[in-house]
């Protein structure tokens, strides 16, 4: 199949952006031609990032193009949720000042490694205690008595889905489960919480407050605190854009 170009059309002068029937018409592509629209998806951004009280994540892995990253970063977004290592890698390289969260919560220990030690990610998502320790032994070294936590721990829970693509039976777990987890990450966490999917394309707005409420849940239970131990600034509410 052929590869899909990218055109980058700017303004001269005062001169309008064209429509994509102009954009078609000058170029006469032959394979698929992809247009991006910057100031559309910085004005999106900005809109969500002033509507809602906490840190907007973008998830990279919906459109990892540079020119989308830097457009979301104009608009406002600084954290941004990362799945591979190759994303962790892209973003430092486009955005050098970005906040990066790994919250795929299957990982390879070499990607864990890298994150960590070479590109500064220090937030990782898991659903089992097996990742839970793979994270801890490739992350903190061992034997620093006395040195305060630094990674952030958010356990991934399986919810109902509101999606067109449903990840409930691949990633996450139970509120019972999830409850034991964050136990087991406490004393590990400088911040400790719960993450959730509520499936690709979601519109049901019904599928966040289910979520939101099997997360509490899961805190309820686990009987531990659930709030930053030394970082103030991860207090607030995060969300995926």
């Amino acid at each position: 199949m052929a590869k899909a170009r990218l055109v980058s059309v700017r303004p001269i002068g005062r001169t309008v952006l064209p429509t994509v029937d102009a954009v078609v018409a000058r170029e006469q592509p032959t394979v698929p031609v992809l247009c991006l629209r910057p100031a559309a998806i910085a004005a999106a951004a900005c809109s969500f990032v002033e509507q809602f009280p906490g840190d907007v994540l973008y998830a990279v892995k919906c459109n990892p193009e540079p020119t989308v990253l830097r457009a979301v970063w104009a608009g406002g977004v600084r954290h941004f949720d990362c799945a591979s290592l190759p994303e962790v890698a892209l973003v430092r390289e486009v955005l050098p000042q970005a906040e990066m969260h790994f919250m795929h919560p299957v990982k390879a220990r070499r990607a864990i490694h890298a994150a960590f030690h070479e590109y500064g990610v220090t937030d990782f998502a898991f659903d089992s205690a097996d990742e839970l320790e793979k994270i801890v032994q490739e992350t903190v070294p061992v034997g620093l008595v006395g040195e305060p936590p630094v990674l952030g721990l958010f356990v991934r829970l399986a919810v109902a889905q509101g999606g067109a693509y449903d990840l409930s039976g691949k990633f996450g777990v139970s509120a019972e489960e999830g409850a034991e987890l964050l136990r087991l990450a406490r004393p590990h966490a400088a911040r400790l919480g719960v993450a959730f999917h509520v499936g690709s394309q979601c519109l049901d707005p019904t599928a966040y407050a289910r979520a939101l409420d099997l997360a509490a849940e899961a805190v309820a239970l686990a009987g531990v605190p659930v709030a930053p131990m030394s970082c103030p600034r991860r207090s607030r509410l995060t969300s995926r854009l």
